[in-house]
């Protein structure tokens, strides 16, 4: 029993560790970036998430010690919502929406690893990427590295974009109505960020949630609080409008958008991520009715308003 004991006290068993590549055999990809001149931003893709790929995002994260250029992708222990925002937007790559994301995020190179999209199905990644050429150029070719820049790639200004000092309206008389889950359009404006309006299934064309403001109110501007974390995070619409009315009969169209909800969220989570919001600014309107109806037809995501606030 005794030399049992011992043997197992003693017994070593080889760890198999993985190779640590060092600066001179290091993908040439990465000795490029360190190259280029300025100080400038850059994504590589596919992105991944969670822990059954975090070395992936790790390996990344030593790489950039190579070139020391800004990363928007990497990995720690918790993954903000921007981060979870662009996980599932980068599914789409490419696209319309999320070339116009990376730009308004002021990436200057997009690095796209053709061997991670293959493990995912899609061979032929860098011949998408092409049909957005005015969009998007390509630069230069590692193997199975392909970098490519995207056109007039500019930060969005905060100052600009998401909500400071504005005053809101009381909503001490305000009443809602929806073709969806009505009984419960009063958590949009309860003063509850934790509580919430929401369809309770995926967005279809059609549906409509209608703000009674109780008077006749003069504002420049609409904000719909999202929530924190990723409870709600795709749970504004894209394609929508906006309506007035005094009289809840005749409506005038104030705004109206077609395109993916990326611009509307996108500030608050780059500048005020524990306040997520979609804020929508307006030429000053006086009215008692406003009524959105979303055109989005989605089959994952609903529609949900943590709270709404009239700006005056």
């Amino acid at each position: 029993m005794l030399i049992f004991i011992l043997t197992a006290e003693f017994l070593m068993i080889p760890v198999t560790t993985p190779e640590i590549k060092t600066k001179n055999n290091i993908p040439e990809v990465y000795k490029w970036l360190g190259n280029q001149k300025g100080d400038f931003a850059l994504i590589e893709l596919p992105l991944y998430m969670g822990m059954k790929n975090v070395e992936k995002e790790n390996e990344r994260l030593y790489y950039s010690t190579f070139h020391w250029k800004k990363i928007a992708n990497g990995y720690s222990g918790y993954f903000p919502p921007l981060y979870s925002y662009l996980y599932d937007v980068a599914k789409k790559f490419p696209s319309d929406e999320m070339i116009d994301v990376f730009g308004k995020m002021g990436l200057r190179y997009v690095v796209v690893n053709t061997a991670g999209y293959k493990e995912q199905g899609r061979g032929n990644i860098e011949g998408e990427v092409k049909k957005f050429a005015s969009k998007i150029k390509f630069v230069k070719n590692f193997n199975e590295y392909f970098v490519y820049e995207i056109e007039n790639s500019k930060l969005l200004s905060s100052a600009s974009e998401i909500t400071g000092n504005e005053k809101f309206i009381s909503k001490k008389f305000w009443k809602a109505k929806s073709n969806f889950t009505n009984n419960y359009t009063y958590l949009a404006f309860d003063g509850e960020e934790e509580t919430r309006w929401c369809t309770n299934s995926p967005r279809k064309p059609g549906m409509y949630f209608q703000l009674d403001l109780g008077n006749l109110e003069s504002f420049k501007g609409i904000e719909f609080e999202m929530g924190q974390g990723r409870q709600s995070l795709f749970d504004f619409p894209g394609k929508f409008k906006i309506e007035v009315s005094n009289d809840s009969k005749k409506w005038i169209t104030v705004f109206s958008k077609n395109t993916d909800s990326a611009n509307m969220i996108l500030p608050s989570l780059i500048f005020t991520p524990k306040k997520i919001n979609a804020l929508i600014k307006l030429h000053t309107v006086q009215t008692r009715y406003i009524k959105m109806t979303q055109f989005d037809n989605e089959e994952t995501y609903n529609w949900s308003i943590h709270e709404i606030n009239i700006c005056n």
